[in-house]
């Protein structure tokens, strides 16, 4: 039954992000796409569904030296309407959790207030290094459109993000947690066509 819910879950944040606006297909985005809907198929995680999104413009484009701080969500405008942060829970991350945070595989946010809160807190140190399990990820969407999607690891005391670029830990993950913490548990998928 975890495992269904769990698959239910994920598909139901595939289908949100691929609702949002994207530019029209190249060749090399449908091969993408087909790609990681495979991928979906087989994995829990939607780690596939990175490659549906636009490459980051800070984290692609640049090379990082240890110690480097990055703030991937500067560039966006989250005062448009339709703009929220998806955070998908693995069930496997529900202990580690911190206590402030509901234990939903689905938690929303759309206050544009709290979204423009943790675009500012959204800081991190690059590691030089890899997190080799990250079940859980976090989507942010501008205006209805996907800017930006990465596994994410929330435990009390650390909140990290693992990406194309490698681990990169919060410059200050209490605040990351209370932002999150504010976000609502989305009982039922929505889906725009």
């Amino acid at each position: 039954m975890r495992i269904i819910l769990k698959t239910i879950c994920s598909l139901i944040v595939a289908m949100i992000l691929v609702s949002c606006n994207q530019p029209s297909s190249t060749h090399a985005d449908v091969a993408d796409s087909k790609r990681a809907n495979d991928s979906l198929h087989r994995s829990d995680s939607l780690q596939a569904h990175s490659a549906m999104l636009h490459k980051h413009p800070v984290l692609e484009s640049k090379t990082f030296k240890k110690g480097d701080i990055i703030e991937p969500l500067k560039a966006f405008d989250f005062s448009l309407p339709n703009s929220y942060a998806m955070l998908n829970i693995s069930g496997n991350d529900f202990e580690e959790l911190p206590s402030s945070i509901q234990k939903s595989a689905l938690l929303k946010i759309t206050d544009p207030e709290i979204l423009k809160q943790l675009q500012t807190e959204f800081r991190f140190t690059y590691t030089g290094t890899d997190m080799a399990t990250c079940e859980s990820s976090i989507s942010f969407c501008s205006g209805n459109k996907a800017v930006f999607k990465s596994e994410i690891v929330i435990e009390n005391n650390k909140v990290g993000l693992q990406g194309h670029s490698g681990w990169i830990e919060a410059v200050d993950s209490k605040k990351i947690i209370d932002l999150i913490a504010k976000g609502a548990r989305v009982y039922t998928p929505e889906l725009k066509l």
